[in-house]
């Protein structure tokens, strides 16, 4: 049986499907436009609210906030009516994605806007177009040029824009640049290991790094406290910039009274900060290393017992992985006022 996706009214979702083996589903303007007549269906029902989109050949990304708690229902009318119109106008049969639709719960922020950076950059990243206005299929064109669907909600990307903008004007030409401040590839790496982590949510990304107090330290713990095989939470890092923080460490425990003098500390804080902050598998840790796996749980195993034993260890652990947050991401414009989660 397949789990059942936890949604509450006034929750915010990243969406996304995919032609099945990726086969192209979106061949033609038309394709598009269909979509998003199911699309608007489903938003003039009130089932959804729509903040950003982008349709690629292959696939499709849609930011949403779901106002009654059925984002699942929504996506099944959408998907189902498209798929039934596609199939009709192609004299073909059977299952065009690859499955349901994909989607994982936007807990804050810092999420929300990395998520909508992804969106627009997009068809950036794939080589179709230079900036996210020039690909004629994405809200971004539809917030630069002022034009577009009327379903799609504009407010609170418009309110993000303009404290990125801060204290210049917002003006439409400048669009843009909010998705440019970024690396595309670091920005997408934090995305896509959201959307390959199992669908339970973790915690924050503003929780996570930018507020230095218990809370910090109670996410070290909850990290340390996960079994070297279970599903690693966010990554909020790509892989260099946490190599980058462990060596950071490294030389401030150097000349510090504290475990820099084991041999093996240089080791357990490169995986250590690998698993937790750029949400590494043990093999891929493996792999980036260049050690057994059964020497990358040894090391997880060390870094974890300093982490919940050590504060001094943690503590620095903290501040290394807040100065590379700093670098990777830009403080989010606005706290956007997203709901809690479910369970919270």
């Amino acid at each position: 049986m397949r789990p059942r996706r936890e949604d509450a009214p006034g929750r915010h979702w990243l969406l996304t499907n995919r032609g099945l083996a990726k086969r192209a589903v979106f061949e033609t303007r038309q394709d598009v436009e269909r979509f998003c007549a199911a699309l608007a269906e489903v938003v003039e029902d009130g089932l959804l609210i729509v903040h950003a989109f982008v349709f690629m050949t292959t696939h499709f990304h849609v930011l949403v906030e779901s106002p009654v708690g059925e984002v699942s229902r929504a996506m099944k009318l959408v998907t189902n009516a498209f798929v039934r119109w596609f199939n009709r106008s192609r004299k073909r049969d059977g299952p065009l994605f690859a499955r349901r639709f994909h989607g994982r719960v936007i807990g804050d922020a810092a999420h929300w806007e990395t998520v909508l950076r992804y969106i627009d950059l997009n068809p950036v990243r794939a080589g179709m177009c230079g900036l996210p206005s020039d690909h004629p299929f994405g809200s971004a064109r539809a917030l630069r040029y002022e034009t577009g669907p009327a379903w799609l909600t504009r407010d609170r990307v418009l309110a993000t824009l303009r404290g990125f903008n801060a204290p210049e004007p917002y003006r439409p030409e400048l669009y843009d640049a909010f998705a440019a401040c970024v690396d595309p590839d670091v920005n997408a790496y934090l995305v896509e290991r959201m959307l390959a982590a199992p669908a339970a949510e973790p915690p924050p990304l503003v929780d996570l790094i930018r507020t230095a107090n218990l809370r910090q330290q109670s996410w070290m713990e909850w990290k340390a406290a996960l079994a070297d095989g279970m599903a690693v939470g966010t990554a909020f890092l790509p892989p260099s910039e946490a190599l980058r923080a462990a060596r950071a460490v490294i030389r401030v425990l150097e000349r510090q009274d504290l475990p820099a003098g084991r041999r093996t500390l240089p080791r357990d804080l490169s995986a250590g900060l690998l698993r937790g902050a750029a949400g590494r598998q043990i093999s891929e840790i493996s792999d980036d290393l260049g050690i057994a796996r059964s020497t990358v749980s040894a090391a997880l195993r060390r870094h974890n017992r300093w982490t919940g034993t050590a504060p001094c260890y943690a503590e620095l652990v903290e501040r290394a992985l807040q100065s590379a947050v700093r670098r990777v991401l830009p403080p989010p414009s606005s706290p956007l006022g997203l709901s809690p989660r479910v369970g919270s």
